[in-house]
């Protein structure tokens, strides 16, 4: 259905940017699990390497570099306004006492950014969203919000065109076309403001850390929908090895599959994955479900306290929970508080760990404390163990070999040391009995070798139903154990049919 839309005509010949002597085409991708873009020519040759350092301290948001990596001399920089949906600009390095700074604007309507530069005369630009201006033959992705054109807002002349890349491919972004030619400083504000959009316009998306313990620090990612509607908010918790990106084709706006786009969503890094920090120890069992519940806990009362985050629990939230990160969300209810208790709107338990003990032969648990240890281990797991390879792309298996590899080494033996030995049954049971028809659905891959029918169906199920819950169990044909990257699709319609 996407490619049909993307394929509808064009609103009118006016957005047509057609090629001039000056026109050029450059590329964009992702880098860095999807937080840096790379930028390239129409020939391919590295052009600029955009790194976002949003959330750090005495950092741009975003620095673009002239050059192939991050390390290339800065040619402009962008922050962002508290609060606020404007950014300044920087035209330089920001330790020149000589950069010029400009405002980049919400201008008129809430898709409308306006930026003035002075190019021999001061001259203003307004970047527009748009699903109906292509370059060349390329239509834009009309599902996505992530389409841009820059007019010039005195002659209304068509400057430049951005082209997200849609469902594509999970590497490219996009593309877009200069149209004009206005030096230097004008080519960098280009991709330097068309970024930002990227950031800031185009979604309700946000980066957050959360300050759980003195030594945990603890990423998510949350997104509002566009139209505020009356659903629960999703807290999506990952399996052992995975990050807040596992969840990517459930919450990025442009994916087919986009949850955020109807719900508000917020995808937690688990303590010592992906973004977030925890302590240089495993001394009294630092990452244990536990301590992780804690943090989501913690995350959840902060939420409930933050007057400029409140409106996410307005109509309660639903634990969204993939293996390990299932034994997180049974281990989190046992801690919440009586009014967020009382907010707790059902369970999604994606490859469920049981909330009980398990513990592992001493052989097996060494060969999974090394499975995260080198790209060949990881990729040996992921197309032995996790995973049917047919039902992944390379960029879905490049993403696992990444999240794996980056958590830190007290996380990585946490779970088979001693995270499975874990019993948080009896604290999790006496809340769920508190709270009689509560809802919870189970998805289980067919071929999952990690998380079995039986175990799943004596083990959480059973308890699940032992404690009151209305339960359902689907099981997911052809799928391994990564359900959200092999098979979104079915988390999806299964949200959507309860929530």
């Amino acid at each position: 259905m996407a490619h049909e839309l993307a394929n509808t005509s064009i609103s009118s010949d006016e957005d047509l940017p057609l090629p001039t002597s000056t026109s050029r085409l450059f590329h964009v991708y992702n880098r860095r699990r999807k937080n840096d873009y790379a930028i390239f020519t129409a020939d391919k040759a590295p052009l600029a390497y955009v790194r976002s350092s949003s959330f750090t301290i005495g950092k741009p948001d975003l620095t673009y570099h002239a050059g192939e990596t991050d390390q290339a001399p800065i040619a402009a920089v962008c922050k962002f306004i508290n609060f606020s949906r404007h950014c300044k600009v920087g035209f330089g390095d920001p330790n020149d006492p000589n950069i010029i700074w400009e405002d980049l604007k919400r201008y008129k309507l809430k898709n409308h950014y306006r930026i003035e530069m002075t190019l021999g005369i001061r001259k203003a630009f307004v970047w527009k969203r748009t699903n109906h201006t292509p370059i060349g033959d390329d239509m834009p992705f009309m599902l996505s919000t992530k389409n841009f054109k820059l007019i010039d807002e005195q002659t209304e002349e068509l400057v430049a065109v951005y082209v997200n890349n849609g469902a594509k491919s999970w590497e490219k972004c996009g593309k877009f076309q200069i149209n004009v030619d206005y030096g230097a400083q004008f080519d960098s504000a280009i991709p330097d403001t068309e970024v930002s959009q990227l950031y800031t316009s185009t979604t309700t998306m946000e980066s957050s850390f959360f300050q759980t313990s003195p030594h945990s620090a603890i990423h998510a990612r949350i997104a509002r929908p566009a139209k505020k509607g009356s659903q629960p908010l999703l807290v999506f918790l990952h399996y052992w090895g995975g990050s807040s990106q596992t969840w990517h084709k459930l919450t990025d706006f442009d994916s087919s599959t986009s949850l955020s786009a109807l719900y508000p969503t917020i995808a937690i890094d688990l303590r010592g994955w992906g973004q977030s920090t925890g302590p240089e120890n495993n001394n009294n069992q630092a990452y244990s479900i536990t301590e992780m519940a804690s943090d989501v806990a913690t995350i959840l009362k902060c939420l409930s306290e933050d007057s400029t985050k409140q409106d996410l629990l307005e109509y309660g939230f639903l634990l969204v929970g993939h293996s390990m990160g299932a034994k997180v969300a049974l281990a989190t209810i046992g801690l919440l508080s009586k009014d967020l208790q009382e907010l707790l709107q059902g369970l999604v338990l994606v490859g469920p760990a049981p909330p009980t003990a398990l513990s592992l032969p001493p052989d097996m648990k060494a060969q999974q404390i090394l499975a995260y240890e080198s790209e060949d281990s990881v990729r040996w797991t992921v197309n032995n163990v996790l995973a049917n390879p047919e039902k992944l792309s390379e960029s879905d298996i490049d993403l696992v070999i990444r999240d794996s590899l980056v958590g830190n080494r007290f996380a990585k033996s946490a779970w088979p040391s001693y995270g499975m030995q874990e019993d948080v049954s009896p604290a999790s049971r006496e809340t769920l009995a508190s709270r009689p028809g509560l809802r919870s659905s189970v998805l289980l891959g067919e071929l999952d070798v990690v998380e079995t029918k039986g175990r799943v169906e004596a083990e959480v199920v059973h308890f699940l139903r032992g404690s009151g819950v209305e339960v359902s169990l689907t099981i997911v044909e052809g799928i391994k154990h990564l359900v959200p990257l092999e098979d979104p699709e079915s988390i999806y319609k299964e949200i959507r049919r309860y929530w």
